[in-house]
């Protein structure tokens, strides 16, 4: 899990001094594992305030999201 591509940029980010959200439908078995990160408990709530979003799974429920003007990076 910690060297999954979502984490593995998550703290890249994080690194360069941005302010990182992450969520996945399954963080919640490994949020122990992540405790450097900031878990959402849902998509819309890593989305409240972001300028930017990187999607780094296929999970079904992210093709369905609103995802307004922020700048989108797919990495799926």
């Amino acid at each position: 899990i910690t060297n999954a591509q979502g984490v593995v940029v998550a703290r890249s980010l994080q690194a360069l001094g941005l302010k990182v959200r992450v969520y996945d439908p399954a963080s919640k078995w490994f949020a122990e594992q992540l405790t450097d990160l900031a878990i959402a408990d849902s998509a819309e709530m890593a989305l409240d305030g972001a300028t930017a979003v990187v999607v780094a799974t296929a999970w079904p429920e992210f093709r369905e999201l609103d995802f307004g003007d922020r700048f989108v990076v797919e990495l799926r």
